[in-house]
């Protein structure tokens, strides 16, 4: 697994605990009822997770995303002080952004 995806899994993880082991465990089986598997080594499709996501947590799906986000920043401080990123854009699209610098660009 690249390092941008092993990262991206780890901050998703975390991002999900801070709703709650339960509620965590919940998503996670109804992501894994949708094709989508956070344990596996496979890169993660961003915007189907959060299409997912959004579908099973309605709004909450945001403020999952922002916890993601906040996540990764930590992780990776070198790219998220590299770049100025725009609060006005979607989460989804920071996040794509902040990948894509741990990455030297292309796709995260």
């Amino acid at each position: 697994m690249r390092e941008s995806q092993q990262l991206l899994h780890e901050a998703i993880n975390e991002g999900l605990l801070t709703l709650g082991e339960p509620i965590m465990d919940t998503i996670e089986w109804h992501l894994k009822a949708r094709g989508v598997f956070l344990d596996s080594n496979d890169d993660l499709n961003l915007r189907q997770f959060y299409q997912h996501l959004e579908y099973i947590v309605g709004n909450l799906a945001n403020m999952i995303m922002d916890e993601i986000y906040e996540n990764l920043k930590q992780r990776n401080q070198l790219a998220a002080s590299a770049s100025q990123f725009n609060p006005k854009d979607p989460v989804l699209n920071r996040i794509e952004q902040l990948l894509a610098i741990k990455t030297g660009g292309g796709t995260p």
